[in-house]
């Protein structure tokens, strides 16, 4: 008979050692056995929330980068609008300044004509409008 030389902790069943659980009736040992059912409970409740702390910091800072990243393309967007409106007024500035435009309205709209003679320093040295 093989049950003779089993021990009381372990079976051997083919070559493999089977520990054998021991009952114990007494309220110390349940109070054990509890308490490290309780503890292995606690540390998987630890990482489960552990991990659904990850995922949703996870999703919250995926879904701030994006929109981060939509603000910049609206900010990029609204520069270079900017920057052309920028050139087209500095365009607009260099045609309204020229001295030929300027002498065209004068003549045209007001009626002015340049002089003959203009006068260029303090001591009055005077130059034709022909020598021009």
């Amino acid at each position: 008979m093989q049950a003779r030389n089993m021990t009381p902790t372990s079976m051997q069943l083919q070559g493999y050692t089977v520990p054998q659980r021991t009952r114990t009736h007494s309220a110390e040992a349940h109070r054990q056995s509890v308490a490290v059912d309780v503890s292995f409970w606690r540390k998987e409740m630890l990482c489960i929330a552990l991990i659904l702390f990850c995922a949703c910091f996870s999703y919250v800072l995926c879904n701030k980068s994006i929109e981060v990243g939509h603000q910049v393309t609206v900010m990029e967007h609204a520069i270079n609008t900017a920057e052309q409106k920028h050139r087209e007024l500095e365009y607009s500035v260099s045609t309204l300044k020229s001295p030929v435009r300027i002498q065209e309205i004068a003549e045209k709209d007001f009626g002015m004509i340049l002089p003959d003679t203009f006068i260029y320093s303090e001591d009055k040295m005077a130059m034709s409008h022909d020598q021009q």
